[in-house]
């Protein structure tokens, strides 16, 4: 693959996700989330977070239901049905 293709694909990317409604949807619910596990704290009502922590969301877990699940598995399953 060329550079420049490299450059057209990448450009197209970037689009697709400032542009899709469910990538967005995706972020306010891991914005509402930290906001809820951060209460009480002086992180807390955060209007927005840094790109690098969707690294760390991954590596969150969350005890719903008796039931430990990843805070990723959790917002992906929330937007899911949000936008189903």
């Amino acid at each position: 693959m060329s550079f420049l293709q490299n450059v057209v694909n990448a450009t197209a990317a970037c689009r697709e996700v400032k542009t899709s409604p469910k990538f967005s949807k995706f972020l306010e619910l891991v914005l509402l989330m930290g906001n809820y596990m951060n209460a009480g704290s002086r992180n807390e009502g955060s209007m927005g977070f840094e790109m690098n922590y969707l690294t760390k969301v991954s590596r969150c877990t969350m005890n719903l239901k008796r039931h430990l699940k990843s805070c990723f598995t959790f917002n992906v399953k929330a937007t899911w049905l949000v936008l189903r």
